[in-house]
């Protein structure tokens, strides 16, 4: 019975570690010209971005990250209700596409010409990508940030694995 016992925690254990989940990097940039909010998102997207299993947040650009949240955050100051009002929108972008295009253009026997080419290296090189979801809030006391920040990552989280099916990028995942 003991030895039972030990067994199926074994194969629990082992089971688990095997089937981990994947972590998927992305960039995150903030827009906006109050730097203090600017500072505040970053800070409060940096804590609470632990609180997903799936996502990595990359600071250095290397170029082998192809998803970035952008969050712009803008401190509205004609708002009827409050004063401290602030709009915060968040945008995914990836270059999962235009990764598979380059892939495909690029191709051995490719008959893709050479503006079309030239026109897929420049998408690649850019430092941007496609939009793929847009996510808008406004909040009335900054106390309550955390709220927005957290949906916004949650549905980073829900969509990234997407963002990255692809075998090309198995490369570029973290374990």
């Amino acid at each position: 019975m003991r030895f039972l016992f030990l067994l199926t925690l074994n194969l629990l254990l082992f089971s688990s570690f095997s089937y981990a989940e994947t972590k998927f990097p992305f960039y995150l940039n903030i827009v906006g010209e109050d730097k203090s909010l600017k500072n505040l998102v970053r800070t409060k997207t940096k804590k609470l971005v632990s609180n997903f299993p799936n996502l990595t947040l990359r600071e250095d650009k290397d170029g082998r990250v192809f998803v970035q949240l952008f969050i712009y955050a803008l401190r509205h100051k004609n708002s009827n209700n409050s004063k401290d009002t602030i709009i915060l929108s968040s945008t995914h972008v990836n270059k999962r596409r235009i990764v598979e295009l380059t892939k495909e253009v690029f191709k051995k026997d490719s008959k893709s010409s050479e503006v079309t080419k030239t026109i897929a290296a420049d998408l690649m090189l850019r430092d941007s990508g496609l939009m793929t979801h847009i996510n808008v809030a406004a909040i009335d006391d900054v106390k309550t940030i955390n709220v927005p920040i957290t949906r916004f990552l949650k549905d980073l989280s829900r969509n990234i694995k997407g963002y990255y099916e692809s075998s090309f990028f198995d490369m570029f995942k973290n374990k």
